[in-house]
C-alpha cells in the first residue's frame, strides 16, 4: 500500500498554474524600408534609348545616354582628331564608355554604310599616293577637277563642297568643317595645315582651289567667358585659359589686346593667331 501512495497522488494532485507570458511587438522602422526601397527605385533607372549613329552625335544625345560632360568632351575630342566609328564596338573602345553602359546601347547603335566610309577613305588614300608616286599626273588632275568645280568659300562651302576637291573624302570634308566651326572661321587658307590630319603634301594643291570672300570672323569675348569656354578655342590650351580668367578677376576687364599682353605665359606666338578672334567689349 505504502508503494502506490507516490502514484495516488500524482494522480489526485492539481496541476501549479503557469506563470502569464506577454507577446510584446515593436513598430517597423519605415526609415530603414524607404531608404532600401529608394536605392531599389534608383538601380531600376530606365534610360529611354531610341537608334542612333555615334558619329557627330551632339552633347545633349550623349547626355540622354547618362554620359556626363567630361566624358562626352572626350567623345568630341576624339572626333575633333579625326575619330570615326566605323563599326559599333569601336564605340565600346572608348574608355569613357563602361561594359554594362555599352551593353545598354549597343542594339541601338546605327552605323552608316560601312562600304560608303571605306570608299571615301579609300579616295583619300589614292589621291595621297598618286601624288607621292606621280607628281604630274596629279596635278594634271587637279588641273581637271578645278575646271569642272571651280573654287570653293572655305567659310561657306559645306562637306558636299570640299568633297568635290580631289583627294578630300567625308573624312577631310568633316575634319575641316568641324574645325572651321571650332576656330569660328577661316582668315586665310594657311590654317587647313592646322586641320588634324591632312597630307601636308596636298596642301599646297589644295590652297589654290578654295578662297576666303570677306571673312566674318566669330569672336572670343573675352571678357565674358569663363575658362571652360575659352579652352574650347583651338588656340587656347586649359592653362592658358585659367591664367586669362584668373588675371581678368585680380585686375579687371581687358580693354585691349595690350593689356592680354601683361599675362607673361602668353607669348608671341599665341597672339599671332588669336589677335583677330577677340573681342574686347565690355
Amino acid at each position: 500500500m505504502m508503494t502506490l501512495a507516490p502514484f495516488v497522488w500524482t494522480f489526485f494532485r492539481k496541476p501549479a498554474p503557469l506563470p502569464a507570458y506577454s507577446v510584446q511587438t515593436f513598430a517597423e522602422d519605415s526609415s530603414k524600408y524607404n531608404a532600401n526601397q529608394t536605392s531599389v527605385i534608383k538601380r531600376q533607372k530606365y534610360i529611354d534609348i531610341k537608334p542612333f549613329d555615334p558619329n557627330r552625335l551632339p552633347a545633349e544625345e550623349w547626355s540622354k545616354l547618362g554620359l556626363s560632360d567630361k566624358q562626352i568632351a572626350v567623345i568630341h575630342r576624339y572626333e575633333e582628331r579625326g575619330g570615326v566609328f566605323r563599326k559599333k564596338e569601336d564605340v565600346q573602345k572608348m574608355y569613357v564608355i563602361d561594359k554594362k553602359l555599352y551593353r545598354q546601347i549597343a542594339p541601338f547603335i546605327r552605323i552608316g554604310d560601312a562600304k560608303t566610309k571605306s570608299l571615301e577613305y579609300d579616295k583619300e588614300q589614292s589621291a595621297s599616293s598618286m601624288l607621292r608616286s606621280n607628281p604630274s599626273e596629279y596635278r594634271t588632275s587637279v588641273a581637271q577637277t578645278r575646271k569642272t568645280t571651280g573654287r570653293i568659300d572655305m567659310n561657306r562651302s559645306d562637306t558636299t563642297d570640299w568633297k568635290n576637291i580631289r583627294g578630300i573624302g567625308s573624312t577631310y570634308a568633316s575634319r575641316i568643317v568641324r574645325y572651321r566651326e571650332l576656330l569660328g572661321g577661316f582668315h586665310q587658307p594657311e590654317q587647313l595645315s592646322e586641320v588634324y590630319g591632312l597630307p601636308s603634301e596636298q596642301l599646297e594643291e589644295w590652297y589654290s582651289q578654295v578662297y576666303i570672300k570677306s571673312p566674318v570672323l566669330r569672336k572670343i569675348q573675352i571678357n565674358d567667358m569663363n575658362a571652360n569656354e575659352l579652352q574650347r578655342h583651338p588656340y587656347i590650351a586649359k592653362k592658358q585659359a585659367e591664367r586669362i580668367v584668373q588675371y581678368r578677376n585680380q585686375h579687371g576687364k581687358f580693354r585691349s589686346i595690350d593689356d592680354m599682353r601683361k599675362i607673361l605665359m602668353l607669348d608671341t606666338d599665341f597672339f599671332t593667331k588669336i589677335e583677330l578672334y577677340l573681342d574686347f567689349q565690355q
